[in-house]
């Protein structure tokens, strides 16, 4: 397996660019930090640990997660919460994209998403 397959946000408005791991990741010359291809490894991605293609599912569980903690953080914190990811907002703005990457660019990935 040369590629493993994962799964990118890809910006609905332009789709050459994807949805930043984070903002330390992100490319500071776009407005909404969004990376290319050439930096994938940089991008939220959704990867299996059995490393088979991610599904619409794997998509779904991330959105259920991201409410779950949105409500959490809510009830702690009132509705000024500080909600460091609001899938929501993702979910209008990005669509799920299937890609495979490199091993290299996987590990990178998710050294990167452990930080």
């Amino acid at each position: 397996m040369n590629q493993v397959p994962v799964m990118a946000l890809r910006n609905k408005k332009e789709p050459d660019r994807y949805l930043a791991a984070s903002p330390d990741v992100g490319d500071w010359s776009h407005e909404r930090l969004d990376v290319t291809i050439d930096d994938i490894e940089c991008a939220y991605l959704i990867a299996r640990k059995d490393l088979t293609q991610p599904t619409l599912e794997d998509f779904e569980e991330q959105k259920r997660w991201h409410a779950a903690h949105k409500q959490i953080m809510i009830a702690e914190y009132g509705q000024d919460a500080i909600i460091g990811l609001d899938f929501e907002d993702v979910c209008e703005n990005y669509e799920p994209a299937f890609l495979g990457i490199t091993r290299k660019q996987y590990r990178e990935a998710f050294e990167i998403q452990q930080q």
